[in-house]
Parts: structure tokens; C-alpha cells; sequence
């Protein structure tokens, strides 16, 4: 499944085989609603995002540098489920 949201969204505007800056919007706009929505700038939260998930900062998100986001919120949700387990 996460393989399929990748490429449903990468190459839209840039290759097939990463995601624009764009195209990472859109697909935590589409799957992730809310995510990018908090106290700051929606632009100023999507460019923190971005910039660390560029890790060799090709302007574009690689699917092992988009892993890095899904093992983040994978882990938070982990996180939050133990914490509200342990009350």
C-alpha cells in the first residue's frame, strides 16, 4: 500500500521515481489530511518536511527518503497507542 501512494503521486510533475516538492504536498493534502495543518505556516511546516526528508538535497523526495516520513508517524502512533495503554 505504501508503494502504491508513492507512485500514484510521484512523477506528476517530476520523475516517476521521486516526489517533487509539489507532488509531496499534494499527497499529505490527499492521504494525510490535517498533517500539515498546526500553529505555523503551512508553507513554512511543508518546506521543514521537505527539507528533512531531502537528505541529499536533489530538490526531490526519493521512496527510501519518503520511508523516512512513514517510519516517523509510524513510530508516533506506536508511541501515542503504548501512552494511552499505560492510563
Amino acid at each position: 500500500m505504501i508503494i502504491q501512494v508513492f507512485v500514484r503521486y510521484a512523477g506528476t510533475h517530476s520523475s516517476r521515481r521521486s516526489l517533487s516538492k509539489e507532488e509531496l504536498r499534494v499527497l499529505l493534502e490527499k492521504e494525510l489530511p490535517g498533517f500539515l495543518e498546526s500553529g505555523e505556516d503551512q508553507d513554512d511546516a511543508m518546506e521543514k518536511v521537505f527539507r528533512s526528508l531531502d537528505s541529499n538535497e536533489d530538490a526531490t523526495v526519493s521512496f527510501p527518503e519518503f520511508l523516512l516520513l512513514v517510519t516517523e508517524l509510524l513510530a508516533a502512533c506506536h508511541k501515542h497507542f503504548q501512552e494511552e495503554g499505560a492510563s
